[in-house]
C-alpha cells in the first residue's frame, strides 16, 4: 500500500479552508439579501425611511424587525429568520475559519 505524501493536518485544514470559503460567500450573499430586503421594505412606505435605512443598514434592520413584530404579531416574521440564520451562518463561518488556520 503506498501513502499519500500529504500529510493528514494537511488535508483536513483544506478541508476546513473550503468550507470556510463557502461560508463565507454565502454569509455575504444572505447580508446583501437581506439589506436589499430591507430596503424594499422602507421603499414601500416613504423615501425618507428608505433613505434612513441606505444610511444605517443595521439600525434600520432593527427598526424593521420591531415595525413587522407590531404589524404581524408574530416576532420570529421571514426578517427576523433571515437575520437570525444570518448570524449563525457568520459563528459557523467563523468556528471553522478558525480550524482551517490550526
Amino acid at each position: 500500500m503506498t501513502e499519500s505524501c500529504v500529510p493528514q493536518n494537511m488535508k483536513k485544514s483544506t478541508v476546513f479552508g473550503v468550507v470556510a470559503v463557502i461560508c463565507m460567500i454565502a454569509t455575504w450573499l444572505l447580508g446583501a439579501g437581506i439589506y436589499l430586503f430591507t430596503l424594499y421594505l422602507a421603499y414601500l412606505t416613504s423615501f425618507f425611511s428608505l433613505l434612513l435605512t441606505l444610511t444605517f443598514p443595521f439600525i434600520g434592520q432593527l427598526v424593521w424587525i420591531w415595525i413587522l413584530w407590531g404589524a404581524t404579531g408574530v416576532f420570529f416574521n421571514l426578517l427576523t429568520l433571515l437575520c437570525i440564520a444570518w448570524i449563525v451562518l457568520l459563528g459557523i463561518t467563523m468556528f471553522i475559519a478558525s480550524k482551517a488556520e490550526a
